[in-house]
């Protein structure tokens, strides 16, 4: 596979958390990233405005948001990036609310090693550009149809 880099915004207040996720990322040679990392969903939402990034790695419990909460608080300033939420809490239910409700994928830290990591990175961005080209083709073609 050819070399990628990928720009990353991690919103992550845990350093040790920090160190584990990039370090796994790190054991995958064919990918190369660009880490901006907040501790705050709040400094999520302003960088999101002014620099651009190819992922969002997302702790869904912050000093100031909690939960799924952080999630759908974030959604609306990255709707065009995938949105990956990296968390301690092995719920399935809240895994499941997530995907739904416009998360690219789920994973609880510490499991995987950096390759599975790394690849499910890459659907993940592959998934979310098909996702925005349909969301673009739908609405030319709804314009189509309303000019019938």
């Amino acid at each position: 596979m050819n070399d990628q880099t990928i720009r990353v915004l991690l919103v992550e207040d845990d350093p040790a958390e920090t160190r584990l996720i990039r370090s796994l990322l790190a054991e995958v040679p064919s990918m190369h990233f660009i880490w901006e990392r907040v501790e705050k969903l709040s400094v999520a939402t302003d960088i999101l405005r002014h620099e651009p990034f190819d992922l969002i790695l997302l702790d869904l419990w912050l000093p100031d948001s909690q939960g799924l909460d952080t999630f759908s608080r974030l959604y609306p300033h990255a709707i065009c990036l995938p949105i990956i939420i990296l968390t301690n809490i092995k719920d399935e239910l809240l895994a499941l609310k997530a995907i739904q409700s416009g998360a690219q994928d789920y994973f609880v830290k510490g499991q995987g090693d950096g390759e599975f990591l790394g690849r499910a990175l890459r659907h993940a961005i592959e998934r979310k550009h098909t996702e925005t080209a349909l969301r673009v083709k739908i609405r030319e073609l709804t314009v189509v149809a309303q000019q019938l």
